[in-house]
């Protein structure tokens, strides 16, 4: 490992450890902002732009790039992630001072093998295969509507992002706000080469308007029991109608060495993250239920037949009891949480506000985007609507304010 590489992993852990005065999405205020300055100065500027350097445009309109490390794809992807959060513009297009335009969200996509397509879990399996693991989401959403919520949508919803987190494979992809998630995905299992001799990951990064007429990307909400969403910071790209394949615009691509020696880890608030964490007992028990369901049924009707009966047995999973589904209001506040980082990742953008603005930061709601996240998880938000009922929305919680109104035109 050469000494740049060492200095570079030293300066990812500073930045991730640093007290955070505000933040939203990939902009930040630093209490020691002098230390920023000299850590962009010394080692994060230079190594953005000697990634910067190998990037070239395809004629397929994508840019591509080597990193000489993990640490230096990760800085030159959060330049780029920020830089079109602030300015909307495609990437290499330069910013106008006078024109003013509403930002816009990368999203990425970690690979160990750069050689691997862009495709969900399902479609790598044979016909016999998606079948059984169609009856096992659809046994799960059976479970979550007994014993979590019975509309229909917020159960298939937690049905679908369980199963995808916990090895159940379905029609939807991984992708992640944050740039670090997917490089940890790209330099995870440690060690394991790929097929062929490929000695480089991959991370790609997408944007909502660039799938929209292809696999959509959908802003899907699990509850707080699909912990690992949550841990990483993760969204969905959905295949269903495009066979598992990712055919919409890629934005840019960057490629890095993932055995080199010192294994990546995720920081966030001076803490390392645990990215994919062991399976819990009832978790296990939960996934094995489920596929010995499916490898029962022949359809999906004698899949909700045999959910119903086994309930009616009292022998359905005790998943329910152990993670304490019962608990509405406590899910509720769990759940609520998720926009934290949903928001500034998905439908609102912000740049930094003018001298003598109040304020840090002044907001950009994005409707188009708003209202494409009510769509897909109208129970949330109707919950989230009546729980906001007479709310003034006073102090830091303008943009929810926004939000909350959008959400309740969009569901009337």
């Amino acid at each position: 490992m050469t000494e740049q590489i060492r200095d570079l992993i030293a300066a990812y852990e500073a930045w991730q450890s640093l007290e955070i005065t505000h933040e939203y999405g990939p902009l930040r205020f630093y209490a020691a902002g002098e230390q920023v300055q000299e850590l962009h100065r010394q080692l994060i500027g230079p190594a953005v732009a000697q990634v910067n350097e190998t990037t070239q445009k395809g004629a397929d309109g994508v840019f591509r790039a080597i990193a000489p490390s993990a640490w230096h794809a990760y800085f030159y992807l959060r330049a780029q992630k920020q830089y079109l959060f602030r300015s909307g513009k495609p990437l290499g297009v330069p910013v106008d001072p006078n024109e003013q335009s509403p930002g816009e969200h990368l999203f990425f996509r970690g690979q160990r093998c750069a050689t691997w397509p862009f495709q969900s879990s399902l479609w790598r399996k044979d016909e016999a295969g998606q079948a059984l693991e169609r009856h096992a989401v659809c046994a799960l959403s059976e479970y979550f509507k007994h014993y979590f919520v019975s509309d229909q949508d917020c159960a298939e919803l937690s049905a679908k992002c369980f199963a995808q987190h916990y090895g159940i494979a379905t029609d939807i992809a991984d992708i992640s706000c944050d740039p670090d998630v997917a490089i940890w995905f790209a330099t995870h299992p440690v060690d394991k080469e790929c097929p062929g001799g490929e000695a480089n990951g991959v991370v790609r990064a997408v944007t909502w308007a660039g799938q929209a007429s292809t696999a959509e990307t959908v802003f899907l909400l699990p509850p707080p029991f699909v912990r690992n969403v949550y841990l990483q910071r993760g969204l969905f790209i959905d295949t269903s109608r495009t066979s598992g394949l990712m055919p919409g615009k890629v934005v840019l691509e960057v490629r890095f060495p993932t055995l080199s020696g010192e294994e990546f880890q995720v920081i966030r608030a001076n803490r390392t993250i645990e990215i994919w964490p062991a399976v819990d007992e009832s978790e296990k028990a939960l996934v094995e239920w489920a596929r010995a369901v499916a490898a029962k049924c022949s359809s999906m009707e004698t899949v909700q037949e045999e959910v119903a009966s086994q309930r009616a047995d009292s022998k359905l999973p005790d998943f329910w009891l152990k993670k304490e589904l019962f608990e509405r209001d406590k899910q509720m506040a769990e759940w609520l949480s998720i926009l934290d980082w949903v928001l500034p990742g998905t439908c609102v953008t912000a740049s930094p506000s003018a001298p003598g603005e109040p304020g840090p930061m002044r907001y950009t709601i994005l409707d188009l985007k708003v209202r494409a996240l009510v769509r897909a998880n109208p129970t949330f938000f109707r919950a989230l609507v009546y729980a906001t009922e007479d709310s003034n929305f006073a102090g830091n919680f303008q943009v929810l304010r926004e939000v909350v109104k959008i959400a309740r035109q969009e569901l009337s």
